[in-house]
């Protein structure tokens, strides 16, 4: 299955949540739950209709995986040499992903960034 730019965004904005991804087999359909190991006390009601498809076909959904820290900072960094072409930016997130706790580093210098933050988020 072949998945849009749209639906990749989607799936991306859902799982930086802290939901869990279930995508349907044929129809692509997007079943997303809140992660009870991030949210151990949430209230599930909401989503009772999403958790009884899953629970009705279980084989018909695939679950969406986040992507590990090693290929989230492989991301920053291409994003960094191929997408940021200021020098100045392009040093501070480079010296951000340089330092202890990268990950924070990085959205910190992102998010004071302007259209690069657009861009950024755009990109994932």
């Amino acid at each position: 299955m072949l998945l849009t730019d749209e639906q990749l965004r989607e799936i991306a904005g859902e799982l930086q949540s802290g939901m869990r991804c279930y995508l349907h087999r044929q129809s692509g359909e997007l079943v997303a739950l809140p992660d009870a190991d991030q949210f151990p006390d949430a209230d599930t009601e909401p989503w009772q209709e999403e958790q009884a498809k899953l629970a009705r076909t279980p084989q018909e959904y695939i679950p969406v995986r986040p992507l590990n820290s090693h290929d989230t900072f492989r991301m920053m960094e291409q994003f960094v040499q191929e997408e940021v072409s200021t020098d100045a930016l392009r040093s501070r997130l480079l010296r951000a992903l340089d330092q202890p706790k990268p990950f924070r580093h990085f959205k910190a210098e992102i998010d004071t960034a302007g259209e690069y933050r657009q861009r950024w988020f755009a990109s994932q």
